[in-house]
């Protein structure tokens, strides 16, 4: 406490604060890992696909969450079988705006994108398995804004 004095006595209230904040929250603050390379995400996703993003929904659920979709047209697999994504299929998230975290804040824009996607083994009320396609985690690196370029860098890291 006598330490909080002396830095509000010697550089004001806005120092004292400063000090005082972290104690204020419980917990860590969290935020957006670092970048995550392409290669280093082709190298973790099951499937990878170049996809073109036709149609973004989003429904507002609370103050802090949103439920997204987005509707993928298939243009071409990098990695993973063709029938590992239909030619077109929909992936359904959740977007939190305000989050501090590693979540996405805003669904991906209507356009072509890299789309990283992983096989989730599901299984229903009955007992009964299969796979699924979800999306990379974390998932604001799920998708990359398409580049020719990028396309020809893991299309030779995978030897395709």
């Amino acid at each position: 406490m006598r330490r909080i004095l002396h830095v509000f006595s010697t550089f004001g209230l806005a120092a004292a604060l400063f000090l005082l904040l972290p104690v204020s929250r419980p917990g860590p603050l969290e935020a957006l890992p670092p970048y995550i390379p392409l290669a280093d995400r082709l190298k973790e996703s099951d499937v990878v696909i170049v996809g073109d993003i036709v149609k973004v929904t989003l429904k507002k659920l609370n103050s802090t969450t949103s439920a997204g979709n987005i509707q993928i047209r298939v243009v071409r697999t990098i990695k993973g079988s063709n029938t590992d994504a239909p030619p077109e299929f929909s992936v359904s998230f959740l977007v939190f705006p305000k989050s501090l975290e590693s979540r996405l804040r805003k669904p991906p824009p209507v356009g072509r994108h890299f789309i990283f996607l992983k096989k989730k083994k599901v299984r229903d009320k009955n007992g009964k398995t299969g796979i699924v396609v979800v999306l990379y985690r974390p998932h604001p690196f799920s998708y990359e804004p398409y580049e020719k370029e990028s396309r020809k860098k893991m299309e030779a890291l995978i030897g395709k």
